[in-house]
């Protein structure tokens, strides 16, 4: 992926010390540290996609209320996880149901990329794109599988 304008992009999970950081870091997401310690990346992701909708929004709407009137202040960077996962509330929420997908922005690397520069994403490699424009050159595939923070299901056939 070739980055055509100032680029942002969720890109793999984050290191295991990094993501155990953030985890304790952020309260609501505390209780993954332990699915994390015993079943690793594989559980943890699991363990949240696989949450009944009530969980999701019983644990994430206290977060989205805390970082989303700083977001709409203008107080936080694209730097900062919160930013993404406040505009990803105000984006993809739907009464009642907030996006699991926000729990990918804080265990996915965040990263931004400048015009000109690149990344290569392995296949099997979890990533999303948060804003910018790029170019992709991608090996044939059947299908792309959405994992939240769209409004639908993207299909790819022959890419």
């Amino acid at each position: 992926m070739l980055a055509l304008s100032e680029f942002w992009l969720l890109h793999g999970f984050k290191p295991a010390e990094e993501l155990e950081r953030t985890l304790q870091a952020i309260p609501e997401l505390a209780f993954l540290t332990p699915v994390f310690t015993k079943g690793g990346y594989q559980e943890l992701y699991k363990t949240v996609m696989e949450l009944p909708q009530a969980e999701v929004n019983r644990i994430l709407q206290p977060l989205l209320d805390r970082i989303i009137p700083a977001y709409r202040e203008g107080k936080l960077s694209q730097n900062d996880e919160h930013f993404w996962a406040a505009r990803a509330a105000d984006t993809y929420n739907e009464p009642g149901r907030i996006d699991r997908g926000i729990f990918s922005i804080y265990l996915f690397n965040l990263l931004n990329l400048h015009p000109g520069e690149a990344i290569f994403q392995a296949a099997g490699l979890p990533h999303a794109y948060l804003e910018g424009q790029n170019v992709e050159i991608m090996a044939n595939s059947d299908n792309v599988l959405r994992g939240g923070l769209t409004p639908n299901m993207l299909m790819c056939r022959n890419c």
